[in-house]
C-alpha cells in the first residue's frame, strides 16, 4: 500500500518494518511445524524486518539468548538485532531509519569480503548475500529482475541491493517486497580507484538460491556478450 498507493504516499512515509520478538518464547514458535503450503508466521515476520528488537531477554540464560539471536541471523542476516527488557530502547533504534529510502541503502550494506556468498537457512525461509565485482549489463539485469518476480515473486520477501550499471558513473540502488520493486540511481558515485562491487541482498521462501546466483552472475558485461543473447529464466512454480 505504501509503494502504490499515491494519496497514502502523500501524507506518510514508510520508515521501516520493526518487528519485537519475544526471547523468552520465540524458539517455540520459530519450532512450531506448520501444515504443507502455509508458512510459519513468526519466521516471516523476522524474514520481513529491517530492525528486530529482542525484548525479554533478562528471561533467558546467556546461552538461550546466543541460540536466540543465532537463529535470527539464520533468518534475517542483515536485520540489526537490538536487546532488552520490557521494551525499553533508544528512540533512534525504531523511527527515522529510513530504510526504505535508496538514498541510504549503501548505509544497510552488510560487510563481506568481495565475491563472498553467504546463504542463510531456517527451515522454508533462505537467505543469501552476495557481492561480485564488475559491470552489470543493463538489459540483462532488468531481464533477471523481471524473470524472478514474475515467476517466485509471492516467496520473495525481501530484495535490496547496490550495482553498478555498465556506463554508468552513478551506484544504483534497488528493493523489492514481493513483486514490488523501486529502483534509483544514486548521488553516490563511484571513485577513481574504488572497485566497482555489487551486492545482493535476498530473503524469500522456498527459493531456488544456487539458481538466481547463477542467472545473476549471466548479467555481468563479458567480451562477445550482446544485450539480445537468449537469457535464462528463473524456473517458474505454481500457486
Amino acid at each position: 500500500t505504501f509503494f502504490i498507493e499515491e494519496n497514502m504516499k502523500k501524507h506518510a512515509r514508510l520508515d521501516a518494518i520493526v518487528t519485537v520478538v519475544d526471547a523468552k518464547h520465540v524458539m517455540h514458535h520459530l519450532n512450531t511445524v506448520k501444515p504443507p503450503g502455509t508458512v510459519n508466521e513468526a519466521a516471516e515476520q523476522i524474514a520481513f524486518a529491517d530492525t528486530v528488537i529482542l525484548n525479554k531477554v533478562d528471561l533467558v540464560t546467556a546461552h538461550e539468548l546466543a541460540a536466540v539471536e543465532q537463529r535470527l541471523r539464520n533468518i534475517n542476516p542483515v536485520a540489526p538485532v537490538v536487546t532488552c527488557t520490557h521494551s525499553n530502547v533508544q528512540i533512534d533504534r525504531v523511527l527515522d531509519l529510513r530504510a526504505f529510502d535508496l538514498q541510504r541503502i549503501n548505509d544497510l550494506e552488510p560487510e563481506f569480503e568481495e565475491e563472498e556468498l553467504l546463504k542463510m537457512h531456517d527451515r522454508d525461509i533462505a537467505s543469501m548475500c552476495l557481492q561480485k565485482e564488475g559491470d552489470l549489463e543493463q538489459g540483462r539485469l532488468e531481464e533477471f529482475l523481471t524473470s524472478l518476480l514474475n515467476s517466485r515473486g509471492q516467496d520473495v520477501y525481501r530484495m535490496k541491493g547496490i550495482l553498478s550499471i555498465a556506463g554508468s558513473p552513478h551506484k544504483h540502488a534497488f528493493q523489492a517486497v514481493h513483486m514490488l520493486i523501486t529502483t534509483e540511481a544514486l548521488d553516490d558515485e563511484w571513485q577513481p580507484g574504488e572497485k566497482r562491487t555489487n551486492t545482493l541482498i535476498l530473503i524469500g521462501k522456498n527459493l531456488p538460491m544456487e539458481e538466481i546466483k547463477e542467472v545473476f552472475n549471466q548479467c555481468f558485461v563479458r567480451p562477445g556478450l550482446r544485450s539480445s543473447t537468449l537469457f535464462p529464466r528463473i524456473t517458474e512454480v505454481d500457486y
